[in-house]
């Protein structure tokens, strides 16, 4: 079999049952225009086909495409009678996407088993029942990290170390992730809320048997400054066990933020985890004393956020705890409106708890 050509693009084409009728005068133009690997003819049980299409879509924004296999998809679609009875992808990345999903592949893998050539006979295609990947949950967490790692940026910010022992070992299991896409993260990872109301970030995650929450933070959300966790998604390092983490530096601050701002007390394992990491970023000597006197440690976190530009922030979150100690420490850097915003998350909760006590009285 000749190899792949260099600089050329795998894609992934998809006619749906209603386009059936067209389904051979599809294929053929197909082989004339484009090299056929594989054709597979999957099914989708009824009960999972709504939830299976909304994570096989999910967000779709603007993004540059592949000129020839969007002509053909329109070409193709105009032959069904329009609609979206034809699914192709329109980039290389959007083909990691789909495959990971349909297949539980990354397209490197797909193509390092060396595919044979489509032969151009339909007579030996066999229809598979395959849901897609996740569909009922997770078999592993290795599994979730997996399909993450092929279709959105993502990192795991805090207390991965030794997944996934220390996860299905620990009594409240939790994962914090950030992402550059919550939505298209939520739909990938099959997360479920856990909130009705709409700024609360906690889904759940059904990894084997456990169900495991999760904090899904978000560029923009004001859990970080937008520019520091655009930084920390930009600086993020592939950890040996196959999931993504901050760098030793961005790990280290951070944490540090965490402890102070979003915690009431900056805890013993949090200063135990920060004094490990200062040895990677050689601050071992300063964080010695530093982290063990909570207004030096308010200090080394202050002149870090000033150095990078970064500001310091309320969640949009309102369950996240907004540290009285911390942001005293650090209230002459909060900017008016950030000020502002401390009352006004204040009385969301307080509004928020008055609506839940009627429900319940009621």
């Amino acid at each position: 079999m000749e190899p792949i050509t260099p600089g050329t693009e795998t894609h992934l084409f998809i006619i749906w049952e209603k386009a059936y009728p067209a389904r051979d005068r599809i294929l053929a133009d197909l082989q004339e225009t484009f090299e056929i690997f594989e054709v597979r003819e999957i099914v989708w049980s009824a009960s999972f086909f709504p939830s299976n299409l909304t994570r096989f879509y999910g967000t779709k924004g603007l993004a540059e495409v592949n000129a020839k296999t969007f002509d053909a998809k329109s070409k193709y679609r105009a032959w069904t009678g329009g609609g979206h009875k034809i699914h192709a992808t329109n980039s290389v990345q959007e083909t990691w996407h789909d495959l990971v999903l349909l297949l539980g592949r990354e397209a490197d893998n797909y193509l390092g088993e060396n595919p044979p050539r489509w032969s151009g006979s339909l007579a030996l295609l066999k229809p598979q029942q395959r849901e897609l990947f996740g569909c009922k949950g997770w078999g592993s967490l290795e599994d979730l990290f997996y399909a993450l790692n092929a279709t959105v940026d993502y990192m795991v910010l805090r207390n991965f170390e030794g997944f996934p022992e220390t996860l299905f070992a620990a009594e409240h299991p939790d994962i914090d992730f950030l992402t550059a896409q919550q939505q298209e993260f939520v739909y990938v990872a099959n997360a479920s809320k856990h909130h009705l109301y709409p700024r609360r970030v906690m889904h759940k995650l059904q990894i084997g048997e456990r169900t495991i929450p999760c904090d899904i933070r978000y560029r923009g959300d004001n859990y970080y400054d937008s520019a520091w966790q655009s930084e920390l998604l930009s600086r993020r390092q592939l950890h040996a066990d196959g999931f993504y983490v901050p760098s030793d530096e961005d790990y280290f601050y951070s944490l540090l933020y965490h402890g102070l701002i979003h915690k009431r007390l900056f805890a013993d394992d949090y200063i135990n985890r920060l004094l490990e990491l200062s040895q990677a970023i050689g601050l071992a000597d300063i964080c010695q004393d530093t982290l063990r006197d909570r207004d030096r440690a308010l200090g080394l976190l202050q002149r870090y956020l000033s150095d990078k530009a970064y500001e310091f922030t309320v969640p949009d979150d309102y369950s996240v705890v907004a540290n009285k100690a911390g942001v005293a420490g650090i209230r002459g850097r909060l900017l008016p409106s950030i000020e502002r915003r401390i009352v006004d998350v204040a009385r969301v909760v307080h509004a928020h708890t008055i609506a839940r006590g009627r429900k319940t009285s009621g």
